[in-house]
């Protein structure tokens, strides 16, 4: 039962009819609930509208070490770009390539 419905079965004090409709509901929440947490959940949303979220991308780095090496090497690049670009012209200059 949902809405009106609901509330005209508690006036008619159809109560055992509202108790089935809140245990149904609750079932369907349970299942939810459950397939969320096993991580079964399927939706018709695609793969990238799902994970472009700042919260996904955060999950995602912390249940994965992968993720998490990624953006620690982008930071430490952005970090000593300068160093680096030293490096790379110093290597470029011992090699003879370098203008």
């Amino acid at each position: 039962m949902v809405g009106q419905l609901e509330a005209d079965a508690f006036e008619q004090k159809r109560f055992l009819d509202m108790h089935r409709s809140t245990l149904s509901k609750v079932d369907v929440f349970a299942n939810f609930a459950e397939r969320a947490h096993s991580g079964t959940v399927r939706t018709s949303a695609n793969w990238l509208r799902h994970k472009r979220s700042f919260k996904v991308a955060l999950e995602m780095v912390r249940e994965h070490w992968f993720w998490g090496a990624l953006i620690a090497i982008i930071f430490g690049v952005w970090n000593y770009r300068d160093q680096i670009a030293e490096i790379w012209n110093w290597l470029m200059k011992l090699s003879g390539k370098a203008h």
